[in-house]
């Protein structure tokens, strides 16, 4: 199979290639750049670009581009290139494979139907109209108009889709009433094509011109189309917001195509209901930052709050547009035009700091009020992955409410906890700092190390949390003025005069104290020699991140200096990564 890929016509379908020599250049599809720095080994069937670090096979090609998983991008490349493959034996299997044909036939059929119901029909395009949605991008997602019928297309697509295909197609329906006369689940609606990342039609979604109760309805779900694994509009959006590094995520179509129309083509939705983790989980695959567009209603803030809490465990930087109330991004288009939507997306805020700055202040005398609200905000802000930003919001919050951090964090835990026997007020002690167990692990292996000498000490920035930094700080210097051991005593003298006498809550002197009693008296050479490597590493993931940022950021404002410096050290690390894992 590998053999029957031609790389250089794979990339081509995205990216310009140019021949150099007997390798190949290409713009990066990955990242924007106007110097080609992708290169292709045709021979060797292998690609990596020395801009963004991004490298691999044809089938990763594919699947960063597209979001398909192997089996789906094996299924695609074999179509695409003409190579059988061999399918699970048996009638079971066989009868599915052909059922999921002819699903696949029948969503086609109905995708013609409904686009060339839209071109003779004067109703809907009267209402794209006055919905100012340019005819490119009607055409570019492929908007079409079911008849206002109950058997209209039943009757045309019949004659060549058999009817159990439609309705296994989730197109048609039949009422318990008269259930020999199956009729148009879509009637007098526009429809929204919804595809898979890779384009594969899946379902429509339907809005209804007249006066149903239901204003949206999609497709029933199939064997194709689970409405909480998939993203409307992903597939016109991957290449944007590879580009800019984020998504916007809005509630629905229109939402979509306002935003397009508006110059963000890197919006996608969730199709108007909850938010899942399969679709935080798709959309990680492309983007490290969301961009959320709900509605500025109470709905939709309370909608926005719980899309931030499954994408801030899924590892995301979650930011929120504030849209105002009763608005969204198309309606605000339409009131007051494009780059008011513009604006209001690029000034989106931190969406965790946002619900701290909702926080009551010091100032407010109900301390249930605060009390309950913390609780809230506690909620959110445990779900977020990295320790240091989480330390962060947690200071911010008990700035805020006027109470120390180790008491807000002891309050939360007790609301958390069933009554019932015991003291009805806080909990029996406050919860342990929050840490990255890499680093303090590093430093316990240190504390406990029979000899310091040959042991291999990273650069501090490798810390992410500033009292464990400044711990190993105090231990590299013992070390580097000749000691055998860690000097506990003199470590805690030290780290002591140097943060003085305040009343900080996690101050250095108190961290390493903690460390020195937690300390294992097994030092292990190899456990201590993994976990620097392991740190070294973590290190440059989180710089390599930081960079793709900066390097997008470089990129839109201009500025070819710092941009050539940091493409420059983003190779470096790539090739370190690279060669830390044995390429």
């Amino acid at each position: 199979m590998r053999e029957a890929i031609d790389l250089i016509d794979l990339v081509s379908e995205h990216t310009r290639v140019e021949r150099r020599g007997e390798r190949f250049k290409a713009l990066c599809p990955f990242h924007k750049e106007k110097t080609p720095s992708l290169s292709l080994d045709p021979q060797n069937k292998l690609y990596y670009c020395f801009g963004c670090g991004a490298g691999g096979d044809a089938f990763k090609f594919h699947m960063e581009l597209t979001g398909d998983d192997f089996k789906t991008a094996l299924e695609h490349l074999a179509r695409r290139y003409g190579v059988p493959l061999a399918r699970a034996s048996g009638p079971e299997a066989a009868a599915r494979s052909e059922r999921a044909d002819r699903i696949q036939a029948a969503l086609d059929a109905a995708y013609r139907f409904f686009r060339a119901k839209l071109g003779t029909a004067p109703v809907p395009r009267q209402y794209l109209e006055r919905r100012k949605m340019p005819p490119e991008l009607i055409d570019r997602f492929g908007v079409g108009y079911a008849p206002d019928d109950w058997r209209t297309m039943i009757e045309d697509l019949g004659r060549r889709i058999p009817v159990p295909d439609l309705e296994a197609a989730g197109l048609i329906a039949r009422s318990p009433k008269a259930p020999d006369r199956p009729y148009d689940r879509f009637r007098n609606r526009l429809m929204f094509p919804i595809r898979s990342p890779s384009g594969r039609l899946l379902a429509f979604g339907g809005r209804t011109l007249g006066d149903d109760q239901a204003k949206y309805v999609n497709t029933s779900e199939t064997d194709h189309f689970r409405k909480g694994t998939v993203l409307y509009g992903l597939d016109a959006a991957r290449r944007g917001i590879r580009e800019q590094g984020r998504a916007l995520l809005v509630e629905g179509y229109f939402d979509v195509l306002g935003a397009v129309a508006s110059g963000i083509d890197w919006a996608v939705a969730s199709m108007g209901t909850a938010l899942t983790g399969q679709q935080v989980k798709l959309l990680a695959r492309y983007t490290d930052e969301v961009v959320l567009g709900y509605d500025g209603d109470r709905a939709g803030i309370e909608a926005a709050r719980k899309a931030a809490g499954l994408m801030l465990e899924a590892g995301l930087n979650v930011r929120r547009a504030l849209f105002p109330a009763g608005q969204d991004p198309d309606s605000l288009r339409l009131d007051e035009g494009p780059e008011a939507v513009q604006a209001t997306v690029a000034e989106a805020r931190d969406a965790v700091a946002i619900e701290i700055d909702d926080l009551p202040s010091r100032d407010e005398l109900d301390p249930r009020l605060r009390a309950r609200e913390a609780v809230r905000v506690r909620a959110l802000i445990d779900r977020v992955g990295d320790p240091i930003a989480r330390r962060g919001y947690y200071e911010t919050a008990a700035e805020r409410l006027g109470v120390k951090v180790d008491v807000l964090l002891g309050e939360s835990v007790a609301a958390e906890k069933p009554s019932g026997a015991g003291s009805p007020g806080l909990a029996a002690g406050p919860r342990p700092p929050v840490t990255a167990s890499i680093e303090e692990q590093v430093l316990r292996l240190l504390a406990a190390a029979p000899d310091l000498r040959g042991i291999e000490w990273r650069a501090p920035d490798a810390f992410f949390d500033p009292a464990l930094r400044a711990i190993y700080e105090a231990m590299r210097e013992q070390a580097q003025a000749g000691a055998q051991r860690i000097d506990s005593g003199a470590l805690v003298d030290v780290l002591g005069r140097r943060v003085g006498t305040n009343d900080e809550t996690d101050r250095p002197v108190d961290r390493v104290a903690r460390l020195l009693l937690q300390r294992s008296s097994a030092f292990s050479e190899s456990e201590l020699r993994i976990s620097l490597v392991e740190l070294g590493r973590r290190f440059a993931r989180q710089r390599l991140h930081l960079l793709a940022r900066e390097i997008n950021r470089a990129q839109r404002e201009g500025d070819m200096e710092t941009l050539h410096r940091m493409i420059e050290e983003k190779q470096q690390l790539s090739r370190d990564l690279y060669r830390q894992a044995g390429g």
